[in-house]
């Protein structure tokens, strides 16, 4: 395999896992839901460049006929019920999804985060099998059995006193979890003929619409008590923007496009890893033996039940090319 994918792959896990650091000092000058709104916004500000050059891309290609024939994915979205699929795809998939992270962060550390919020494979995994006919393996069961039981030890430091110390950032981080795994069904079930970065641009718009509505509702005056100036915050702003919602998109959309989704998914287990280090390198957090135990459990049940989705796709597409 060419270098250049390995180097774009550490890139992306990296960026992931530094997402949940830079969230935390974000968290000292802004309330969780404004501070997210805020990403959104500015990541969708961002996003729209890219998404305009993809349109006028596609326009050009579409000129072509030849071009044309051999093109398998739309350019934008032009019909009410596409667009209302990617209003829920963004409420899903940002809205809740950084909104629930966010409120989880600030009642416990950047390392239970991230080890928290990466259970998302676990849900992926339960929703795809009841909205998208998927199969559970029974290695991928007992991948789920093993994975819960290492986030309870990441959480809880194995002890249930811990988790009623804890209960509301615990539950508020496994929302997060279950809303972009959500999201990510939505996506692979009606979206994915569309290009991504327009895709992206949209969704964090109304994913922006829902967290501003948030805001509105549950504490208006956040907004008026951020910090704004003070450069801490705003490096944490830009850097969740532009890292986590742009380029780490962008990537994400290359790798897939020349690796597979299949490939590319099965490294997702890093995510959580790179969090406790880069956690613990820069902040100072540091987790008691039996929480690594837990995110060695968590890390190792996600790279399973990738690995057997992996090997399942792998051995339908040769058999779909055989019977061809």
């Amino acid at each position: 395999m060419k270098l250049i994918y390995w180097i774009l792959l550490i890139s992306v896990v990296v960026i992931f896992g530094s997402n949940f650091t830079a969230v935390r000092f974000g968290l000292r000058y802004s309330a969780p839901i404004a501070f997210s709104m805020l990403r959104a916004a500015l990541g969708c500000l961002i996003m729209i460049p890219f998404s305009l050059y993809a349109i006028c891309s596609s326009q050009r290609k579409k000129a072509s006929s030849e071009t044309s024939k051999r093109s398998s994915s739309s350019s934008f979205p032009k019909d009410a019920r596409t667009l209302g699929i990617i209003a829920l795809f963004g409420i899903t998939s940002s809205t809740f999804f950084f909104g629930f992270w966010y409120v989880g962060e600030s009642f416990v550390s950047a390392s239970v985060s991230s080890v928290m919020v990466n259970t998302s494979p676990f849900f992926t995994i339960l929703l795809a099998y009841l909205f998208l006919k998927g199969r559970i393996f029974r290695q991928q069961a007992l991948g789920l059995v093993l994975g819960f039981f290492g986030t309870f030890l990441v959480a809880t430091d194995g002890s249930l006193s811990n988790f009623y110390g804890n209960w509301q950032g615990l539950v508020f981080l496994l929302l997060s979890a279950l809303s972009y795994a959500s999201g990510l069904v939505i996506y692979r079930k009606y979206l994915t003929r569309y290009e991504g970065s327009t895709i992206n641009t949209i969704q964090l718009f109304f994913a922006a619409i829902g967290l501003l509505v948030w805001v509105l509702v549950s504490d208006p005056q956040s907004l008026s008590q951020i910090s704004y100036t003070n450069p801490t915050f705003l490096d944490a702003l830009v850097y969740t923007a532009v890292f986590g919602s742009v380029i780490a998109n962008l990537i994400w959309m290359a790798l897939v496009r020349h690796r597979g989704p299949e490939w590319f998914s099965m490294w997702l287990f890093l995510n959580p890893v790179f969090g406790v280090i880069i956690s613990a390198a820069v902040i100072g957090e540091s987790l008691l033996p039996i929480q690594v135990l837990g995110m060695i459990l968590v890390a190792f049940a996600i790279y399973e039940i990738n690995r057997i989705f992996a090997k399942h796709a792998t051995m339908t597409s040769v058999s779909s090319r055989a019977s061809s």
